[in-house]
Parts: structure tokens; C-alpha cells; sequence
């Protein structure tokens, strides 16, 4: 089943979200994973302790579609966890949309414990967020939510 399959205008699946909901955060996550957010390789550019340091992925100039590579290495920003438990927290059960775990599969993939602490299981309990004050992202959001 799909969201769209399911009656959106008249059934209400969640007295806290909606069918709107759902699609934008899906819309947001798809971005997150799709459209890679570069990062500063510069060892000297990261703030010092105790900031955690950023969920980069080192990648080559391959490039995953018709676009010009670039001429060097460069490192990417991996998708924010938060950004795929808010797919999760926001559409319908049906929909089977599940998450890596924290801990098991998910920092492999996604950058994890910045807003959520995973280890305890809370939210809004992690690190600084998706970036400190000055900018300095730890992971890639995808859109403009505050965690």
C-alpha cells in the first residue's frame, strides 16, 4: 500500500499528523540521501573539543549521475538519523517505512546522535543539533528543520 492509495482527505490515521506531514518529510529525507551535502576536509577547519566531529564519508569523483565529476577527493555529509525517524514518526504504519538502528547498522549510513541520544533513547537530547551557531554542520538535514 501507498500513500496515495490510502484516503487522505477523509480518514485521519494520527490525531498528531497528517498525510501532508508524511509527504514532506519523505520529500525532505529523499533530498537528505539523494542530493549529497560536501564538507570541509581540512583537519584544521573543525572546531576543537567537545564538539563531536562531523558524519563525513570520504568519496572519490565518481559521480552517480550525467553531472560533471569533480577533479578531486572530497568528503560528504551523511544524512541526519533524525531525518529518517521523522519519515517514521510522521507516516502511517501501513506505509512500513523503517529506520536503521542506532548502534547496529545506522552510523554506517546516516549521521547519528546529534539531536536524538540513541543511547538513551530520548529526543532532542543529543549533541548541539545539525549544526552549532556558526554553521558548522555535524550531518546533512536535507531541509531546514529545527530539530
Amino acid at each position: 500500500m501507498t500513500l496515495s492509495s490510502f484516503a487522505c482527505g477523509r480518514d485521519v490515521y494520527s490525531p498528531l499528523k497528517t498525510c501532508e506531514d508524511c509527504l514532506d518529510a519523505y520529500r525532505d529525507w529523499a533530498c537528505a540521501i539523494s542530493f549529497p551535502r560536501c564538507a570541509n576536509t581540512d583537519a584544521s577547519a573543525v572546531p576543537p573539543p567537545p564538539l563531536p566531529p562531523p558524519a563525513v564519508m570520504p568519496r572519490a569523483n565518481t559521480s552517480r549521475n550525467n553531472f560533471p565529476t569533480l577533479n578531486r577527493t572530497y568528503s560528504e555529509l551523511l544524512p541526519c538519523i533524525e531525518t529518517c525517524t521523522i519519515v517514521d514518526r510522521s507516516c502511517p504504519y501501513f506505509l512500513q517505512f523503517a529506520c536503521p538502528l542506532p548502534g547496529v547498522t545506522a552510523e554506517f549510513s546516516y549521521g547519528v546522535n546529534f539531536v536524538d541520544d540513541a543511547s538513551n533513547g530520548g529526543q532532542n537530547r543529543g549533541e548541539p543539533g545539525v549544526s552549532e551557531k556558526w554553521g558548522y554542520a555535524w550531518c546533512n538535514a536535507g531541509t531546514v528543520y529545527r530539530f
